[in-house]
């Protein structure tokens, strides 16, 4: 069963009691206290979460309802801290593929002059010193390669971890919205108003229906 959206996100046409129930039932659970719109101490070594934390709140701050408050300051912390690895890792990522396309002209060289060299039968020290250098660089290309393939795996992983945390933090369209798993909707319960109307309508049609008959 999916989690009771805020009061701030629902959207259905709650009576007036209902919504004054479920706002007091809110505020019980709630802290008072804001957080900070500049990012905590615990931030303090880490620029580019500083950066996230400022954003984030800005963000919530232009929302009319309150989504959060100092109960959740450790989880924002956590989810900033995220985003600045992911960042990092996006440019050791970065380094690790220049590096490739780097390398791997210079490897080619060295297999063809390798080659070069069997076919004019040179000696066999010069082609033994040819042959290490080869190697070096086929094995450097393939750790660059490796690299690059390992950080992604890495990168993937945080992603998904600060995807965890945006769900929590009404971050995303589908926690505002509330959708439940599996595609579901959440039926909307039915507006006094449009139900008088339906009823009257459907009075209407069958009232002609038999004055037709």
């Amino acid at each position: 069963m999916p989690a009771k959206k805020p009061a701030a996100l629902h959207v259905r046409h709650d009576t007036k009691a209902d919504r004054e129930a479920r706002i007091l039932a809110e505020n019980r659970t709630k802290s008072e206290r804001d957080l900070p719109a500049e990012a905590p101490v615990a931030l303090r070594n880490h620029k580019d979460a500083q950066a996230v934390w400022r954003r984030v709140i800005r963000e919530y701050n232009a929302l009319e309802g309150k989504l959060v408050s100092r109960l959740d300051m450790d989880m924002l912390m956590d989810y900033c801290v995220v985003v600045e690895q992911i960042h990092e890792l996006d440019a050791m990522r970065k380094a690790a593929y220049q590096q490739w396309l780097e390398l791997g002209p210079i490897a080619q060289d060295s297999k063809e002059n390798l080659a070069q060299a069997r076919t004019k039968g040179i000696g066999l020290k010069t082609q033994s010193e040819l042959e290490q250098l080869a190697l070096k660089w086929v094995n450097q290309v393939n750790e660059a390669f490796e690299t690059v393939v390992k950080l992604d795996s890495r990168v993937d992983r945080k992603r998904s971890l600060a995807m965890q945390y945006m769900q929590s933090l009404y971050m995303t369209p589908r926690s505002r919205a509330g959708v439940v798993p599996d595609g579901k909707e959440i039926p909307e319960e039915p507006d006094d108003m449009d139900k008088l109307l339906s009823d009257q309508f459907e009075q209407l049609v069958n009232a002609q229906a038999g004055s037709d008959d």
